[in-house]
Protein backbone atom coordinates (compact mmCIF):
# COMPACT_ATOMS: atom_id res chain seq x y z
CA UNK A 1 0.00 0.00 0.00
CA UNK A 2 1.95 3.65 -0.76
CA UNK A 3 2.22 5.98 1.70
CA UNK A 4 -0.89 8.39 0.69
CA UNK A 5 -3.34 5.33 1.95
CA UNK A 6 -1.43 4.48 4.86
CA UNK A 7 -1.87 8.16 5.81
CA UNK A 8 -5.40 8.00 5.06
CA UNK A 9 -5.99 5.10 6.80
CA UNK A 10 -4.18 5.84 10.13
CA UNK A 11 -6.44 8.57 9.95
CA UNK A 12 -9.78 6.90 9.79
CA UNK A 13 -8.34 4.64 12.70
CA UNK A 14 -8.09 7.34 14.93
CA UNK A 15 -11.83 8.35 14.24
CA UNK A 16 -12.22 4.97 14.70
CA UNK A 17 -10.81 4.83 17.83
CA UNK A 18 -12.56 7.80 18.98
CA UNK A 19 -16.08 6.45 18.14
CA UNK A 20 -15.50 3.33 20.04
CA UNK A 21 -13.92 4.79 23.32
CA UNK A 22 -10.14 3.04 22.77
CA UNK A 23 -7.47 4.56 24.16
CA UNK A 24 -4.95 3.03 21.40
CA UNK A 25 -4.61 0.06 18.99
CA UNK A 26 -1.51 -1.81 19.05
CA UNK A 27 0.05 -3.99 16.19
CA UNK A 28 2.42 -6.32 17.62
CA UNK A 29 4.19 -8.66 15.25
CA UNK A 30 7.46 -9.87 14.58
CA UNK A 31 8.89 -12.24 11.62
CA UNK A 32 6.10 -10.70 9.79
CA UNK A 33 7.14 -12.17 6.38
CA UNK A 34 6.15 -15.60 7.61
CA UNK A 35 3.31 -14.91 9.40
CA UNK A 36 1.36 -11.89 8.57
CA UNK A 37 -0.89 -9.46 10.09
CA UNK A 38 -3.44 -8.79 7.78
CA UNK A 39 -3.84 -5.38 9.62
CA UNK A 40 -0.17 -4.16 8.76
CA UNK A 41 -1.17 -3.93 5.31
CA UNK A 42 -3.75 -1.21 6.23
CA UNK A 43 -1.56 1.10 9.00
CA UNK A 44 2.06 0.44 8.38
CA UNK A 45 3.24 -1.74 5.13
CA UNK A 46 6.36 -3.79 4.73
CA UNK A 47 7.11 -6.83 7.18
CA UNK A 48 9.38 -7.14 10.42
CA UNK A 49 11.84 -8.98 12.06
CA UNK A 50 11.92 -8.14 15.23
CA UNK A 51 9.36 -8.24 18.09
CA UNK A 52 8.11 -4.73 16.89
CA UNK A 53 4.94 -2.23 17.84
CA UNK A 54 2.86 0.23 15.89
CA UNK A 55 1.10 2.00 17.81
CA UNK A 56 -1.62 4.33 17.24
CA UNK A 57 -3.57 6.76 19.74
CA UNK A 58 -7.37 8.33 19.45
CA UNK A 59 -5.31 11.47 20.39
CA UNK A 60 -3.47 11.21 17.04
CA UNK A 61 -0.65 10.53 18.02
CA UNK A 62 1.69 7.13 16.61
CA UNK A 63 4.77 5.10 17.73
CA UNK A 64 6.81 2.51 15.65
CA UNK A 65 8.28 0.40 18.45
CA UNK A 66 11.27 -1.86 16.46
CA UNK A 67 14.89 -3.46 16.57
CA UNK A 68 17.57 -0.91 15.87
CA UNK A 69 18.22 -2.41 12.07
CA UNK A 70 14.61 -1.79 11.10
CA UNK A 71 15.26 2.18 12.34
CA UNK A 72 15.30 2.82 8.56
CA UNK A 73 12.72 1.16 6.86
CA UNK A 74 9.88 2.32 9.48
CA UNK A 75 11.48 6.23 8.61
CA UNK A 76 11.19 5.09 4.50
CA UNK A 77 7.93 4.55 5.32
CA UNK A 78 7.26 8.03 6.84
CA UNK A 79 4.21 7.90 8.51
CA UNK A 80 5.03 7.36 12.56
CA UNK A 81 5.78 10.42 14.37
CA UNK A 82 7.45 8.76 16.97
CA UNK A 83 10.31 6.27 16.25
CA UNK A 84 11.69 4.28 18.63
CA UNK A 85 14.37 1.74 18.60
CA UNK A 86 15.79 -0.70 20.92
CA UNK A 87 18.99 -3.54 20.97
CA UNK A 88 18.34 -5.89 23.37
CA UNK A 89 14.19 -6.08 24.09
CA UNK A 90 11.19 -3.80 23.32
CA UNK A 91 10.09 -4.23 26.74
CA UNK A 92 11.64 -1.36 28.72
CA UNK A 93 10.91 1.16 25.56
CA UNK A 94 7.38 -0.43 24.86
CA UNK A 95 6.41 0.14 28.77
CA UNK A 96 7.58 3.21 28.74
CA UNK A 97 6.15 4.73 26.18
CA UNK A 98 2.50 3.14 27.54
CA UNK A 99 2.99 4.74 30.61
CA UNK A 100 3.61 8.11 28.75
CA UNK A 101 0.04 7.92 27.50
CA UNK A 102 -1.82 5.95 30.16
CA UNK A 103 -4.48 4.26 28.04
CA UNK A 104 -7.20 2.63 29.82
CA UNK A 105 -8.23 0.40 26.90
CA UNK A 106 -5.60 -0.93 24.48
CA UNK A 107 -6.46 -3.00 21.14
CA UNK A 108 -4.74 -5.80 20.07
CA UNK A 109 -5.14 -8.01 16.94
CA UNK A 110 -6.75 -10.95 18.04
CA UNK A 111 -10.59 -12.34 17.07
CA UNK A 112 -12.78 -14.86 17.88
CA UNK A 113 -15.13 -13.97 14.37
CA UNK A 114 -13.10 -12.33 11.99
CA UNK A 115 -9.38 -13.68 10.69
CA UNK A 116 -8.33 -10.33 9.04
CA UNK A 117 -8.16 -9.35 12.77
CA UNK A 118 -6.59 -12.33 14.17
CA UNK A 119 -3.16 -11.53 13.22
CA UNK A 120 -1.48 -12.38 16.50
CA UNK A 121 -0.53 -15.53 17.59
CA UNK A 122 -1.06 -17.52 20.82
CA UNK A 123 2.77 -17.01 21.36
CA UNK A 124 2.62 -13.40 20.69
CA UNK A 125 0.20 -12.60 22.59
CA UNK A 126 1.87 -14.44 25.79
CA UNK A 127 5.45 -12.50 25.44
CA UNK A 128 3.40 -8.82 25.54
CA UNK A 129 1.39 -9.97 28.43
CA UNK A 130 5.44 -11.09 29.95
CA UNK A 131 6.64 -7.83 28.60
CA UNK A 132 3.36 -6.02 30.33
CA UNK A 133 3.54 -8.14 33.55
CA UNK A 134 3.37 -5.48 36.88
CA UNK A 135 2.30 -2.86 34.75
CA UNK A 136 -1.25 -3.13 35.01
CA UNK A 137 -1.57 -2.75 31.00
CA UNK A 138 -1.66 -6.22 30.92
CA UNK A 139 -5.38 -6.18 32.33
CA UNK A 140 -6.09 -3.39 29.70
CA UNK A 141 -5.95 -5.78 26.60
CA UNK A 142 -8.92 -6.14 24.27
CA UNK A 143 -9.49 -6.86 20.81
CA UNK A 144 -9.29 -5.03 18.02
CA UNK A 145 -12.01 -6.52 15.83
CA UNK A 146 -14.12 -3.87 15.99
CA UNK A 147 -11.57 -1.48 14.64
CA UNK A 148 -10.43 -3.41 12.17
CA UNK A 149 -13.96 -4.34 10.49
CA UNK A 150 -15.01 -0.29 10.28
CA UNK A 151 -11.24 0.15 9.38
CA UNK A 152 -11.93 -2.29 6.47
CA UNK A 153 -15.26 -0.79 5.37
CA UNK A 154 -14.30 2.37 5.28
CA UNK A 155 -12.33 3.44 1.95
CA UNK A 156 -10.26 6.41 1.83
CA UNK A 157 -10.51 8.91 -1.18
CA UNK A 158 -7.07 7.34 -2.73
CA UNK A 159 -8.53 3.95 -1.90
CA UNK A 160 -11.99 5.02 -3.71
CA UNK A 161 -10.01 6.39 -6.51
CA UNK A 162 -8.42 3.37 -7.55
CA UNK A 163 -11.42 1.25 -6.88
CA UNK A 164 -12.89 2.95 -9.68
CA UNK A 165 -10.28 2.77 -12.11
CA UNK A 166 -9.96 -1.22 -11.22
CA UNK A 167 -13.26 -1.45 -11.97
CA UNK A 168 -13.42 0.70 -15.46
CA UNK A 169 -10.41 -1.61 -16.48
CA UNK A 170 -12.34 -4.75 -15.57
CA UNK A 171 -15.62 -3.74 -17.52
CA UNK A 172 -13.02 -3.70 -20.35
CA UNK A 173 -11.87 -7.16 -19.98
CA UNK A 174 -15.18 -8.57 -19.86
CA UNK A 175 -16.44 -6.78 -22.62
CA UNK A 176 -13.80 -8.10 -24.27
CA UNK A 177 -14.38 -11.67 -22.89
CA UNK A 178 -18.08 -11.57 -24.28
CA UNK A 179 -16.74 -10.77 -27.86
CA UNK A 180 -14.32 -13.85 -27.31
CA UNK A 181 -16.96 -16.82 -26.08
CA UNK A 182 -18.74 -18.70 -28.46
CA UNK A 183 -19.74 -22.33 -28.48
CA UNK A 184 -17.05 -25.10 -27.70
CA UNK A 185 -14.71 -22.60 -25.65
CA UNK A 186 -13.89 -24.27 -22.48
CA UNK A 187 -13.75 -22.06 -19.16
CA UNK A 188 -9.99 -23.09 -18.72
CA UNK A 189 -9.98 -21.39 -22.31
CA UNK A 190 -11.93 -18.33 -21.41
CA UNK A 191 -10.31 -17.81 -17.69
CA UNK A 192 -6.89 -18.03 -19.87
CA UNK A 193 -8.21 -15.61 -22.04
CA UNK A 194 -8.53 -13.31 -19.19
CA UNK A 195 -5.65 -13.84 -17.22
CA UNK A 196 -3.42 -13.34 -20.94
CA UNK A 197 -5.63 -9.58 -20.87
CA UNK A 198 -4.54 -9.27 -17.12
CA UNK A 199 -1.12 -9.66 -17.49
CA UNK A 200 -0.95 -7.65 -20.85
CA UNK A 201 -1.84 -4.33 -19.14
CA UNK A 202 0.33 -5.29 -16.08
CA UNK A 203 -2.39 -5.50 -13.44
CA UNK A 204 -2.68 -7.96 -11.27
CA UNK A 205 -5.49 -10.74 -9.76
CA UNK A 206 -8.03 -10.12 -7.12
CA UNK A 207 -6.79 -13.85 -5.93
CA UNK A 208 -4.71 -16.81 -5.86
CA UNK A 209 -4.02 -17.60 -9.69
CA UNK A 210 -5.24 -20.99 -9.42
CA UNK A 211 -9.14 -20.41 -8.96
CA UNK A 212 -9.13 -16.38 -10.49
CA UNK A 213 -11.21 -16.06 -12.42
CA UNK A 214 -13.38 -18.66 -11.61
CA UNK A 215 -16.08 -19.66 -14.77
CA UNK A 216 -19.00 -21.49 -14.94
CA UNK A 217 -20.67 -22.40 -18.29
CA UNK A 218 -23.35 -24.46 -17.05
CA UNK A 219 -25.25 -27.41 -15.23
CA UNK A 220 -21.80 -29.45 -15.86
CA UNK A 221 -19.59 -26.86 -15.04
CA UNK A 222 -15.16 -27.33 -14.48
CA UNK A 223 -14.65 -28.80 -17.88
Amino acid sequence: MNKEILKEKIGQAVNILNEKKIDMWMIFVRESSTVHDPSLDMVVGGNWTWQSAFIISRDGDTAAIVGSLEEENIKRIGTYKNIITYVQSVREPLNEYLKKKNPSKIAINYSKNSVLADGMTHGMYNILREHLEGTGFENKLVSSEDIISALRGRKSATELSIMKEAIKETIKIFDETGKFIKPGVTEIEIADFMKSKVKERGFGLAWEDDHCPAVFTGPEAGG
